[in-house]
Parts: C-alpha cells; structure tokens; sequence
C-alpha cells in the first residue's frame, strides 16, 4: 500500500463523516424536536447537534443519568438509565 492508497482511504473516510454530519444537521432541522438519549454530550460532536436545535427553538429532551453538557438547553430531563425509560414509554404505548 502506497502513500496515496493511505491518503486517498483517509480522504474517503473525511468524506463519510461529513455526509454523515450533514444528514445529522438536517434531520435536526426538520425535526420538531431533539431527543438525547444516554449521552453526556461532553464531545462536541454530539453537543453541536443539541446547539443547532436550540438556536432554531426546537424543543429539546433527555434521558441521561448525571449531567450533560447541554442541562441549560434541555427542557425536560429523565434521570434514568435508557433502558429502563425507553423500555417504559414502549409499554404505555402498547
């Protein structure tokens, strides 16, 4: 494997994950809110989703032992596993 097969699979995967971001992006603004799910969203990759949310007035959620970087933003947090939440709506939806 040459220089430009290692440069051209890095470009590839760079490629990827900004496709990946962009979809991010607009599922969040075509949403009419955010749920987090099990994140503390002390990366930023994950937090800016909560910020782009946030700037447009959507309506944002969280189901999230301990604290998360986005707690000013959230306006309804369950302290709770995810399992034990989610697991919870899904039988009062049935």
């Amino acid at each position: 494997m040459g220089t430009d097969d290692v440069l051209s699979g890095r470009r590839r995967v760079y490629e990827s994950e900004r496709s990946r971001v962009t979809r991010a992006f607009a599922g969040v603004a075509s949403a009419d809110a955010l749920l987090i799910a099990g994140s503390s969203l002390m990366v930023y990759s994950g937090y800016r989703f909560a910020e782009a949310a946030a700037a447009s007035g959507k309506p944002i959620a969280a189901v999230n032992l301990g604290r998360t970087r986005a707690d000013p933003l959230i306006e309804l947090k369950i302290s709770e596993s995810c399992d034990e939440a989610l697991s919870a709506v899904l039988r009062t939806s049935s």
